[in-house]
């Protein structure tokens, strides 16, 4: 709902991807952003009464969604300030140990 489409529009339209992804298609790009994009509502009412998206804990569904951001910097992707509560919770994803790049 959130994380696959923005992995696809890194797939189908980032020029780093096109050796491994020969079917480069700025369209399915854009498709692929605009379904990430329909999304933030839900989630932004997920989110109103709770820290995580499953509850006041960390879950899968947060790790799976917090990846679709990971990918989504890939293309500049953000969430807009239309989605406090989304910017929230992206800013404390993507805070966790986890989530931070290894050098």
């Amino acid at each position: 709902m959130f994380a696959t489409p923005l992995m696809h529009a890194v797939r189908y339209g980032h020029p780093a991807l096109a050796a491994v992804e020969p079917n480069q298609s700025p369209e399915r790009a854009a498709t692929a952003r605009a379904t990430a994009d329909a999304a933030l509502p839900l989630f932004e009412r997920q989110l109103d009464r709770r820290a995580w998206l499953c509850g006041d804990r960390l879950t899968i569904t947060d790790i799976v969604a917090g990846s679709g951001l990971g990918f989504g910097r890939m293309i500049a992707y953000q969430v807009g300030e239309a989605y406090p509560n989304l910017q929230r919770w992206a800013k404390a994803a993507m805070a966790r140990p986890g989530a931070k790049p290894k050098r």
